[in-house]
This record gives C-alpha cells, structure tokens and sequence, in this order.
C-alpha cells in the first residue's frame, strides 16, 4: 500500500520541503523504499534548457530508491535478545 514521504530537498544551494508517494518492502535484512515526486526547477534557481526548437519543461519528475540496513531485532526469524525474554 502506497504511503506519504516528505523531507527537503537541496538543489543548487536552495531547500525546499518535498512530499512523495513511495512503497516499502523487506528484501533480506535491507527495508526498501521507493517513489516519485515532482518538482519545478525554477524554485532551484536553475535555468530552463531550450536548444534549437527543444526547451526541457520547468517541472521535472524525480524517481528515488532507497535501502535501509534493518537492525537485528526487526529482522525477519530474530529473536528476543536475552535479558527482553521474562
């Protein structure tokens, strides 16, 4: 089930807070998550691309995957250290 992400994003010296839609998974020890979001460059301060009849649209989509290292004990088949069993 998709799920809302939000952070700041840094381009070109200027931050500027983000939302994105993203999924997330377990593969092995790493948790997964992946998404896109939109963004206009203009609110980077960086120039629009125009060459001969081309121009690069201000609004540009971002695709993103990250990987996270899960500690021991949220790892699937972990079990309760010593000292959490009664």
């Amino acid at each position: 089930m998709p799920f809302s992400v939000q952070g700041d994003l840094t381009l070109y010296h200027a931050t500027h807070p983000v939302k994105a839609q993203a999924l997330g998974w377990r593969e092995g020890t790493l948790l997964i998550v992946s998404g896109t979001t939109t963004i206009n460059t203009g609110d980077y301060g960086l120039p629009q691309l125009k060459l001969l009849f081309m121009t690069v649209d201000k609004k540009v989509n971002i695709a993103f995957r990250l990987a996270f290292t899960l500690p021991n004990e949220l790892r699937l088949g972990a079990t309760a250290p010593a000292e959490a069993l009664p």
